[in-house]
């Protein structure tokens, strides 16, 4: 059993310190570093190489075409025949690109657009060569290098360049020199079209030279993967490199140097990008466990600024390692920090409240170690004359180096303190989640007092005002006024549930700006009135702040932080007014922030920023230096949209006597490269007929629609925040009046206006004549229509007594037939009676014969037939005309037979009428049809009543 005994003891000995280093990370401050994905630039996912245009715009050699960045917007243009562009190089207004047997320029033409001028040599065997680099000597040569050939051009004409034995793996340029890494060879300058040895590969371990970079004095800096030399033109020394062994096992691809401190920026193939000091330390190191997308490094650059640009196998990278602001921040194998709610420097390192624990940040180590005693929500840091205290959920709590101790007769959480005058006393008041707390000085030490009676509800933010009240935000909730009674034992409450005239429907946040109290909710700030007694509307930050302010932190007397869920704004009160000076985004650190409690914490002009997880840092010390302005606004694009809604390029450069041509709508984007990520603004006027517009935002482009016809002058500025101008642009363009629009075009409308109005009174006056006669015409015909109607009754009146009198004659007509057979009836019937006289002999012949001749002679008058036929042709509208002049073989018996027909007189009656037999009267009948050529089936006395 004591042989277990030494190895219990040093696991008991060993378990703090392994805990101790559980909770512990390795991270510190870094510069900056953004990614951009394929989203971000709609490229491929592969890039290439990298490079910086005159005016500051990045160029990114992408597996799709070039990419063009200035801070605002991405451009792809793709090569003709769509091929990878390998490597690029900016020179003047040229941007040379380099692909599989293809290489040349693309240059903007007058209307933005990026033209590509091919230099491939035509008639050049080639050597499947692909253009991994371009570089440009003192003498304006640029030399395309694959890895077999090598192109000279002059500017004029390019010169193919293959020599089996001197294959090129690498080209660099130094200080306009130009140098060469042999395949499987050795270092080499190119001078005048010739290879001159300058290093055989066993100098520097038999491996590649991957970069060269200038040492000043005619000095080159090489890296390869045996490490970093110093060579001098004769000596080559190796440099001292902590970080040697560690570049070897990432394979070093890349290398570039910050000119501003000497930092030598090394691009790896699998451990991403290392910063080495001239020392030979580690400054930095960017890799995929600490928010760099990728490790492998294709390209890599310093841009004129002293950041770094990496073109990496999966997206970009922009590291700020020119910019003041820097970055802690864990690294994502490490322990979570946690939502940062307040910083507290203390010497050269740091202590930071969490709410997950309270943590210490040496500097000197570079390591962020947990506080034991801290853990779960800690509110604020506090040093009080050398004593730190951190307010933590279980109590306040004294720190002292990596441990946290509650402070005696404190309990309920700490989640504030401020020291104060309060009735002539030096004190220390403390919210918590349900009590305030005093504090104060006994032999020089601070130590808790007591608790304060009369308020009892949760306290996250309060200030106090110079009257000694205690104005306390609720935490979800309201707003308190505490006045305190003369022995700060307890205080009297006044709750306010309006802020000026709007009703608090949201959580409250209090600050002090340059002595104020001053409340923020809901997006709006209001103060509290002490000469009427009531809280109103803070309007001297307006136009300065967006949403809810979450704090202020005093820098000077005169300068401030304002914090909200957007970012940070530095303010100053300069001659009676507030201005912006400075903003920093969020979106800047890439972490996010406490939307409900967030701050900045500044110690010796170093500002803290409170992030998710991090803590961001500024040297404010540099705030004022400004690094002179390289760049230029200019126009990329701009573009005019006719009538007809067709989109059309205008030239991006004009001149008041050279104006641009446009439609009724203008569009344009401007670029002024911006990386620093400080916001800039972009103020755009447009004169021109009847207009003057003002227009400022914060990004490059700006459109006009409904454009009048006339010459315009557009004026852009960009300026900083604080209003600083840093540049100009003019702009002119005309919108010219079509022919239908021109003047000569609006005499002719004259004219041709004149006669529509003569012709218009013509024809208005013809239309009145004519309206007149037409109502002559109209009255005229009611005169006649009332003389017709007059005389259409007297022919109806006329009408009736003919009729009545056809009636009559009708009957008379009728009647005359009648009478006929009545007649011819009874002389039949004397005839009969005198054959029965004589049969019986009372009458002699000769009597009988005399008497039968009278009858014959009464009963078939002529006068009686022709009376009768007039009278019958008036009633039928000459009826026996229209029947003889259709049917002329007619005779006088057929039209008689046809008369008595018409009247539908009975076979016996007619019979008797003509003296003829019933027999008789049907031969008759026959015979009509014959001649009326009826057809079987029709009726004969219906034919002649029906018969016109």
């Amino acid at each position: 059993m004591s042989n277990h005994r030494p190895t219990l003891r040093m696991l008991l000995i060993a378990f703090p310190l392994l805990a101790h280093a559980l909770c512990a990370t390795a991270a510190s401050f870094m510069p900056i570093v953004h990614n951009y994905h394929k989203s971000d630039y709609m490229g491929a996912l592969q890039n290439w190489d990298i490079a910086q245009g005159v005016n500051g715009e990045i160029y990114v050699g992408n597996t799709d075409g070039l990419l063009c960045f200035d801070g605002y917007n991405w451009t792809l243009t793709p090569l003709p025949g769509d091929g990878i562009v390998r490597s690029v190089m900016a020179d003047g207004r040229r941007v040379y690109v380099g692909s599989y047997k293809e290489f040349g320029y693309f240059e903007h033409n007058a209307r933005g657009q990026m033209v590509f001028t091919s230099l491939w040599p035509k008639d050049y065997d080639s050597h499947n060569d692909e253009i991994w680099n371009i570089v440009k000597d003192k003498r304006g040569h640029v030399y395309f290098q694959s890895f077999s050939s090598w192109f000279d051009y002059d500017g004029k004409r390019v010169t193919p360049h293959f020599d089996n034995e001197l294959l090129p793996l690498y080209f660099f340029e130094v200080d306009g020199e130009i140098y060469a890494q042999i395949v499987y060879g050795d270092f080499y300058r190119l001078h005048e079209g010739k290879f001159e040895k300058l290093l055989e590969k066993e100098q520097f371990g038999g491996k590649h030279i991957v970069a060269a970079l200038s040492g000043g004095n005619e000095r080159l800096i090489l890296c390869s993967d045996w490490g970093v030399f110093d060579y001098d033109g004769s000596q080559l020394k190796p440099r001292r490199n902590d970080m040697a062994m560690q570049l070897k096992a990432s394979a070093i691809n890349r290398a570039t140097l910050l000119t501003a401190d000497s930092t030598i920026v090394v691009g790896t193939i699998i451990g991403g990008i290392y910063g080495i000091g001239a020392d030979g330390h580690l400054r930095w190191h960017y890799h995929m466990g600490n928010r760099l997308s990728n490790n492998t490094v294709l390209g890599l650059i310093a841009d004129r600024d002293g950041d770094i640009w990496a073109a990496l196998d999966m997206g970009l990278a922009h590291i700020s390692t020119g910019s003041r602001f820097s970055l802690l921040a864990p690294d994502h194998t490490g322990p979570s920090i946690g939502m940062v709610y307040a910083v507290l420097p203390h010497g050269n390192d740091l202590y930071i409240a969490s709410n997950q624990a309270a943590w210490f940040y040496s500097a000197t180590t570079g390591s962020t170690v947990r506080i034991t005693g801290s853990e779960g929500q800690n509110w604020h840091l506090s040093d009080f004359d050398g004593q730190l205290i951190l307010g933590n959920n279980e109590s306040a709590k004294w720190l002292q180096g990596t441990a946290a101790t509650s402070i005696s007769g404190t309990r309920q959480s700490s989640t504030n303190m401020c020291r104060c005058r309060i009735n002539g006393r030096d004190v220390i008041v403390e919210s918590t989640y349900y009590v305030l707390r005093i504090y104060e000085q006994v032999a020089g030490r601070w130590q808790y007092s007591h608790d304060v009676d009369g308020f009892h509800a949760p306290v996250a933010q309060f200030e106090v005002d110079p009257a000694g009240n205690v104005w306390a935000a609720h935490m979800s909730r309201g707003l308190y006024m505490l006045r305190f009674s003369p022995d700060l034992r307890s205080v009297t409450v006044k709750a306010f549930d309006k802020l000026g005239t709007d009703t608090v429907g949201h959580p409250v946040h209090v600050m002090k700006i340059r002595g104020r109290t001053v409340f923020s909710s809901n997006g709006h700030l209001y103060t509290f009135d002490d000469l009427h007694d009531q809280i109103v509307p803070y309007n001297d930050l307006d136009g300065l702040t967006h949403g809810d302010v979450l704090s202020a932190t005093e820098v000077d007397g005169n300068t401030f932080w304002l914090a909200d869920a957007d970012g940070f704004s530095l303010i100053v009160h300069d001659g009676g007014h507030y201005r912006m000076v400075n903003h920093v985004s969020t979106a800047f650190f890439g972490l996010d922030v406490n939307d409900t409690r967030t701050q900045v914490f500044v110690r010796d002009n170093v500002a803290y920023f409170s992030l998710n997880n991090g803590v961001g840092r500024l040297d404010m010390a540099q705030r004022n230096a400004k690094l002179p302005s390289l760049s230029h606004l200019q126009v990329v694009r701009a573009t005019s949209t006719d009538s007809h809604g067709h989109d059309c390029l205008l030239p991006v450069n004009t001149t008041a006597t050279r104006p641009a041509t446009a439609g009724g709508a203008v569009d344009f984007v401007l670029t002024y490269p911006n990386f620093t990520y400080a916001p800039l603004v972009f103020t755009f006027h447009l004169t021109g007929p009847g207009l003057n517009l003002t227009d400022q935002r914060g990004e490059p482009s700006i459109d006009y629609g409904s454009l009048g016809y006339g010459a315009y002058h557009l004026h852009a500025t960009v300026s900083s925040v604080d209003g600083m101008g840093i540049d100009t642009l003019d702009y002119y363009f005309v919108r010219p009046r079509p022919l239908y629009a021109s003047w000569w075009a609006w005499l002719i409308y004259a004219a041709v206006l004149s006669a529509a109005v003569y012709a218009l009174v013509g024809y208005r006056t013809r239309r009145t004549a004519e309206s007149m006669k037409k109502q002559y015409e109209d009255r005229k015909l009611q005169q006649d229509l009332k003389v017709m109607e007059q005389e259409k009754i007297i022919a109806e009146q006329k009408q009736l007594l003919l009729e009545a009198q056809l009636h009559d004659k009708t009957q008379e007509v009728a009647s005359m037939a009648l009478d006929a057979v009545a007649r011819n009836r009874a002389i039949d019937s004397i005839r009969d009676t005198l054959r029965e006289k004589r049969r019986k002999g009372v009458i002699s012949p000769a009597d009988m014969a005399t008497m039968m001749s009278q009858l014959g002679e009464n009963a078939d008058s002529d006068n009686f037939w022709e009376l009768y036929q007039k009278n019958f042709n008036l009633v039928h509208k000459n009826f026996f005309k229209r029947l003889k002049d259709q049917y002329p073989s007619l005779t006088a018996s057929d039209l008689r037979f046809c008369a008595l027909l018409r009247l539908n007189l009975p076979t016996k009656d007619i019979a008797r009428f003509t003296a003829l037999s019933v027999r008789g009267v049907e031969g008759a009948r026959y015979r009509l049809r014959k001649k009326f050529n009826l057809p079987e089936g029709q009726n004969l006395i219906d034919f002649l009543i029906n018969f016109e």
